[in-house]
């Protein structure tokens, strides 16, 4: 059975990665854990491309989307602004919207979520003002 020479963790024979850490296991792994040397502690960054304890690296969450759900936020705030003017408030809403749902695979899901609901009410305010001013407008003829 290989060791990892990065934790000394035994794994299975023929295995690439450590099963414990997610260290690349190579040709300098041992075939006997070290007797002196004591086990290291390593920082495990919070985002990996490999599989770390068993769980494969897309439940980590993504952080290449943690733009997104700020930019959903940002959005969800202005929107429940913009909503009294629909030319703005309707794009602002539905891009606000698209942030938020991209942004739910991000390390920063509540945000993206908060984000998206302050979306939804925008865009709701927004349709209720157009058809409101639709129907005001089309009473005045």
């Amino acid at each position: 059975m290989p060791f990892c020479t990065n934790c000394r963790a035994e794994n299975p024979e023929g295995a690439i990665f450590c099963s414990a850490c997610g260290a690349r296991l190579g040709a300098a792994t041992n075939t006997a854990p070290a007797a002196s040397a004591p086990p290291t502690m390593t920082a495990t960054p919070a985002y990996s491309s490999t599989p770390s304890m068993g769980m494969p690296a897309a439940t980590v969450g993504d952080p290449k989307h943690n733009g997104k759900a700020t930019a959903s936020l940002v959005l969800g705030i202005i929107g429940l602004f913009a909503w009294f003017i629909p030319l703005f408030g309707a794009p602002i809403t539905i891009i606000g919207l698209i942030m938020g749902i991209l942004g739910q695979k991000s390390q920063k899901k509540g945000m993206a979520t908060a984000g998206l609901i302050m979306s939804i009410l925008g865009l709701v305010g927004t349709i209720i003002n157009g058809i409101a001013g639709l129907i005001i407008g089309l009473s005045a003829f």
